[in-house]
């Protein structure tokens, strides 16, 4: 009962002045510390225990402290399975530290410990199907330089073309300018 009363009023962010200095931050982690002691030992298993677990995770879940308390805790770091993995390997009572990692909203996602041989592998089988593509159109890529160069050709022409028709539009316009000169020039013979 004493060790629920010390913690009376701690897991408020304005008792600890909003973390706006180092030592702020300093003191939120040393009573995260002390309570993840506390929940260590199950010394919590009264309802004012669980009360103040509870208060506690949604002081921890905040994010201003989130980052401070992964930094003294190591559980906070590991995912609920890891967690779950490490209290199977060590012999005890964990029912007041599963209480609190189980309302813990930020725990990080499981992180699976062969992820990164897996996608080695993936890469390597993608890599390897991408070289055998190649090697196998090897032969098709003779043909669409063949086809580049005649299609090449082709544009080229059209571009021939284009320029010819250019070239007769501007005789043309040539042909209208010295036409509309002539018969104006003509009524001005006639003034």
């Amino acid at each position: 009962m004493d060790q629920v009363m010390a913690f009376e009023g701690k897991f408020n962010l304005a008792y600890y002045n909003n973390l706006k200095l180092p030592i702020d931050s300093e003191r939120c982690q040393k009573t995260v510390e002390d309570f993840m002691a506390l929940v260590e030992r199950n010394a919590l298993e009264s309802q004012e225990g669980l009360n103040l677990m509870t208060e506690f995770c949604e002081f921890v879940n905040h994010p201003d402290v989130w980052p401070l308390a992964t930094l003294v805790i190591p559980q906070f770091r590991l995912s609920r399975v890891e967690n779950e993995e490490d209290q199977a390997r060590a012999a005890g009572d964990f029912t007041c530290l599963n209480i609190v990692l189980r309302h813990i909203d930020r725990l990080p996602a499981r992180t699976d410990k062969h992820v990164l041989a897996t996608e080695q592998d993936m890469l390597r089988q993608h890599f390897q199907r991408f070289v055998q593509y190649i090697i196998s159109e090897d032969d098709s890529l003779r043909d669409l330089a063949a086809k580049m160069a005649e299609i090449k050709a082709r544009a080229e022409r059209l571009c021939e073309r284009l320029d010819e028709a250019y070239d007769n539009d501007s005789r043309m316009d040539d042909a209208q300018e010295a036409c509309g000169n002539d018969v104006q020039n003509l009524f001005n013979v006639n003034a």
